[in-house]
């Protein structure tokens, strides 16, 4: 009998442990982990309200130094792309300082849409850089070969795998959305090619597209893709090499995912709510998620614009203000909602 009961109990206890192992793994699952480069904390009074029409509060929330430095990238350039250096054809430049103006330029950068802004306009007039030197030496290198262009590539990841630390996953995934974006447009580049053709032959007399944000090309196709438009029409470079180098990138990035660091920051508001950075661009502005560290849970915030704190009958609830991009009249729109403490949306 005594040998039964301890079999009983036995089985009691693999039962119970076997319970707590699944809860567990469903709790790990579903509650919002995050480990971001920074962390901050506010404490809101009842009616007070932070960042609303104030994005250089909530600019400066999200922002800091990457802490990236010269020493961390690769030395050794190839040999295609020195060719090119000093050389009238490509503007007399040297690929070295280049790469030095260009870090210099993104270490007090913030969030991927302005990695992206910079990367495309401010570095054209960046310490000295002439933004058609930089036309010139871009074009000598596209027109250069498929070889220098392929070590272009591979040099830039070569070099981003040894910084990808420095950056957190949200940023990471938000490119890799990019990328997906792009290579489905570029698998469909030639079915789609006279209507890209036709949109371009009717920009009016716009001769630099790059600083010209509002031209047809760019609001019709996106930024990207009217980059692509201009390889592959203006420099000759087949799609095909240029979906390669997209896939390749895309894998890059997938394989960086593994870091320590979610997100830039995670913002504490009265020790109830969490606020981290999830993506940021143009058109959604900051992308937030919202989370407890309580619940299993989270609501995902396009535009956020700032939040507004009321305490009624010893109830914290939340007002969470974001805009929204109207494309039809190209303007944002205030929107907000509301939450209580339990992030459960409260008709207002």
């Amino acid at each position: 009998m005594r040998n039964l009961i301890k079999k009983s109990n036995c089985k009691f206890l693999l039962l119970g442990l076997f319970v707590l192992l699944v809860c567990f793994g469903f709790i790990a699952k579903n509650i919002t982990v995050s480990r971001p480069i920074n962390q901050s904390s506010i404490t809101l009074a009842d009616n007070e309200i932070w960042g609303k029409d104030k994005p250089e509060i909530i600019g400066e929330m999200w922002s800091g130094t990457l802490n990236i430095e010269k020493d961390s990238l690769i030395n050794e350039i190839p040999i295609s792309l020195r060719v090119v250096e000093h050389s009238e054809s490509a503007g007399n430049y040297n690929f070295d300082e280049f790469r030095s103006i260009l870090l210099n330029y993104f270490l007090d950068t913030h969030t991927p849409y302005q990695y992206e802004y910079l990367g495309f306009n401010g570095a054209n007039s960046y310490g000295g850089c002439n933004c058609e030197t930089l036309k010139i030496t871009g074009r000598s290198i596209f027109n250069k070969s498929p070889t220098a262009r392929k070590d272009l590539v591979l040099y830039t990841i070569d070099n981003y795998n040894k910084i990808s630390n420095y950056f957190p996953a949200s940023w990471k995934k938000y490119y890799i959305n990019k990328i997906e974006k792009l290579i489905l447009f570029t698998k469909n580049y030639i079915v789609n090619r006279n209507n890209y053709l036709k949109i371009y032959s009717n920009e009016s007399s716009y001769i630099d597209m790059d600083t010209k944000p509002e031209n047809q090309l760019l609001n019709n196709i996106g930024l990207y893709e009217s980059f692509i438009f201009r390889r592959i029409e203006f420099d000759k470079v087949p799609s095909q090499e240029i979906l390669s180098y997209l896939i390749i990138i895309k894998k890059c990035l997938i394989n960086s995912l593994k870091n320590e660091f979610s997100n830039y920051c995670n913002l504490n508001v009265n020790n109830e709510i969490n606020i981290s950075d999830v993506s940021y661009d143009y058109i959604d502005g900051l992308k937030v998620k919202i989370w407890n560290n309580n619940l299993n849970k989270d609501i995902l915030v396009s535009g956020f614009n700032g939040i507004k704190y009321f305490s009624n009958n010893n109830k914290s609830y939340y007002l969470i203000y974001y805009k929204k991009y109207i494309i039809k009249k190209n303007e944002f729109k205030e929107n907000s909602f509301l939450i209580d403490s339990n992030l459960n949306l409260i008709p207002s």
